[in-house]
């Protein structure tokens, strides 16, 4: 995948200590989020209610009906 070894540990440890939460961008430098706190919460009850496999399309298709 292109990237450092110790940079996937980081992420897979972020990943099992804070779930999905874990896996977003840290503030700090660089480009701020553009997505919400809430956007999220949307994407995590989403993925709880109605369990299935999604594609990214489809989840911000979603996002954009509930909003």
């Amino acid at each position: 995948m292109g990237c450092h070894q110790h940079t996937v540990r980081a992420t897979l440890g972020r990943w099992q200590k804070q779930g999905l939460r874990g896996l977003g961008e840290a503030p700090g430098r660089g480009i701020k989020p553009k997505g919400k706190e809430s956007d999220l919460d949307c994407v995590i009850n989403c993925l709880k209610n109605k369990p299935k496999t999604y594609k990214s399309q489809q989840l911000a298709k979603n996002l954009k009906q509930e909003r």
